[in-house]
Formats: C-alpha cells, sequence, structure tokens
C-alpha cells in the first residue's frame, strides 16, 4: 500500500512562507506602535531643560530588516532643534549599520550629550526603555514567539 500525497504541490512551502510573512508583518507592525509610543514618553517624561530644542529633536527610531531600514520615526522637531533631528537621524543609520541581519529595533537620542543628561538623573529615555522592554514582551506574547 503506498501513499498518495492529496495537497497541491508546493503548498506546504506557500504556506510556511505565508505564516513566515504574517508574522514579520506583525512584528513589524508592533515595532512601529512601541518607537512611537517610545517617542511619546520621552517626549513627556523628560525633566531636563531642553533651551535649544536639540535634545528632545534628536530622538527617534528605526526598524531593520536584514539591515534595510524599513521604518523611521520620531525625530520631532521641537522649538529650533532642526539640528538635533538631524544629529538623530544620523546617529540611527550609523548604529543600523551594526545590524545586518534579523529584525531589529533601534531607539536613539542622538545628542552627544545625552548620556550626560542621563548621568544627571534626568530623564531622556531611561522610562520610555523600561516601557520598550515590557512593550515588546507584550508583543512577542501576543504573537505565541514567547
Amino acid at each position: 500500500m503506498g501513499i498518495n500525497r492529496i495537497t497541491p504541490k508546493g503548498s506546504e512551502e506557500r504556506y510556511v512562507r505565508e505564516r513566515t510573512d504574517a508574522l514579520i508583518a506583525g512584528i513589524i507592525s508592533g515595532f512601529i506602535k512601541v518607537g512611537d509610543d517610545v517617542c511619546r514618553i520621552a517626549s513627556q517624561s523628560h525633566k531636563y531643560q531642553d533651551q535649544t530644542g536639540n535634545l528632545s529633536s534628536s530622538i527617534g527610531y528605526c526598524i531593520l530588516r536584514d539591515g534595510e531600514i524599513v521604518h523611521e520615526g520620531g525625530f520631532t522637531v521641537v522649538k529650533d532643534g532642526a539640528a538635533g533631528a538631524a544629529k538623530g537621524k544620523e546617529y540611527l543609520h550609523q548604529l543600523a549599520k551594526e545590524h545586518p541581519s534579523g529584525i531589529v529595533l533601534i531607539i536613539v537620542a542622538g545628542m552627544e550629550y545625552s548620556g550626560y543628561v542621563e548621568a544627571m538623573g534626568l530623564d531622556v529615555l531611561d522610562s520610555a526603555t523600561i516601557r520598550v522592554r515590557e512593550m515588546v514582551d507584550e508583543l512577542l506574547s501576543k504573537l505565541g514567539i514567547r
């Protein structure tokens, strides 16, 4: 007695590809929400005096898929902070080159003094970073990855 194939040839590969594509789309969509929320949290929770707007404007994010930027957000210009937004994007693109594979969410505060401001106890991305971990865990659980 032999085995008879009843599914069309190639249907397994197509099913796996469709499920994988749907999962990747869900991750990217979720990461966009996380990135947008992080930028919102960072703009609402900071306690530093942003005199020029550069530090606030330098906060943004991107999502990479196999080294290519598929989405970029944040970098909303505050006050006269156009230079900060440009610096933030420049730093983001520099970091993106370090991640040639996978799906990656990168969040930055691109002004070189942002670490100094954080070290003084003034929240730049600290509150947002804590929330990111929670949001990513929630996302991965919803998608059945964790």
